[in-house]
């Protein structure tokens, strides 16, 4: 969302995160009737590689930034967590 409110196009959003318009347009309607809860996941999905303690680190880690980079994301995952997604769709469940 916050690429969205920034100006970037769905186009250059979708190639920034590798999702597709639908996602960012579901994403967006979502923020707007619930905020950031709207933004949270509604599948249960198998148990998350992180503790919960983890995600709040990594939420507030990400709440710092001014601009999100998906790999400097996948780094600190990797190195400070040792959580390595196979592919970009996993990790952007964290933005």
């Amino acid at each position: 969302m916050k690429l969205v409110y920034q100006g970037y196009k769905y186009e250059e959003i979708q190639t920034i995160l590798d999702v597709s318009v639908g996602s960012i347009t579901s994403w967006k309607q979502a923020y707007k009737e619930y905020g950031i809860c709207g933004l949270r996941l509604n599948y249960k999905g198998r148990k998350s590689y992180l503790s919960d303690e983890q995600q709040e680190e990594v939420l507030s880690w990400l709440q710092t930034k001014e601009i999100w980079e998906l790999g400097e994301l996948e780094y600190k995952l990797a190195f400070e967590y040792d959580v390595i997604y196979e592919s970009k769709r996993s990790s952007t469940r964290f933005i």
